[in-house]
């Protein structure tokens, strides 16, 4: 058979069971309100923390671009002097239709040069008498001389300047050897003045005169 024990409740038991169930909440709301307080708190200063980082990567970035787009400035105190940079000059209306620096080839034009002087120009060769008379006064013969030299010339080479015979003999007066002429001048061999001057020579330089000479070829038939 069962015995049935009917127990009252004891106010004071229920009422510290309320009091360590309302502590008990406290506490957790306590616990969850400073984990949040410490969330919150270093949240920032993660953010703070990052800050500096990111702008230390732009400013390196942007220390890095800017060098190549701006020139440095010269130093101070630098005895290095800028080097000054001349204009080029440009010439439009090339056969290419593009406008090409002045000393550029493919343009074909070159900077003027100054014009250079002109050489003097060399002088005339005095022309040459083509007369008798003319050619012994241009030689210094005396014209009292003129028929004698007229005779011997005549004799010995027809007033052929340029003949030479077998032996040797050349010129006017057939001087043997030719080159003997070349006391007189250089152009011994071509010009007849330079030949009658070596004749007037020789004819005083031998015979005295033009007028002994003639006697002699007339002689001997040579000179």
């Amino acid at each position: 058979m069962t015995q049935t024990i009917d127990i009252e409740p004891d106010p004071l038991s229920i009422k510290r069971l309320l009091g360590l169930l309302l502590l008990s909440v406290a506490i957790v709301l306590a616990i969850s309100q400073l984990t949040n307080i410490r969330i919150e708190t270093k949240t920032p200063q993660l953010a703070v923390n990052l800050r500096p980082l990111e702008s230390k990567v732009e400013a390196s970035s942007i220390q890095e671009v800017i060098p190549s787009l701006v020139p440095e400035k010269p130093s101070v105190g630098s005895d290095k002097k800028q080097e000054q940079v001349e204009p080029v000059r440009v010439v439009t209306g090339c056969p290419n239709g593009d406008s090409i620096p002045l000393d550029s080839p493919k343009c074909g034009l070159v900077p003027e040069k100054p014009p250079e002087p002109k050489p003097a120009p060399a002088p005339k060769p005095k022309p040459v008498p083509t007369s008798h008379q003319g050619m012994m006064a241009e030689a210094g013969i005396s014209p009292s001389d003129y028929a004698s030299v007229e005779f011997i010339v005549m004799k010995e080479s027809t007033w052929r300047h340029l003949v030479t015979n077998k032996e040797g003999a050349h010129g006017l007066c057939q001087a043997l050897p030719g080159k003997k002429m070349s006391t007189a001048g250089v152009d011994w061999h071509d010009n007849p003045i330079t030949q009658l001057r070596w004749c007037n020579q020789y004819a005083h330089s031998r015979y005295g005169s033009w007028g002994k000479a003639v006697a002699y070829w007339k002689t001997h038939r040579n000179w």
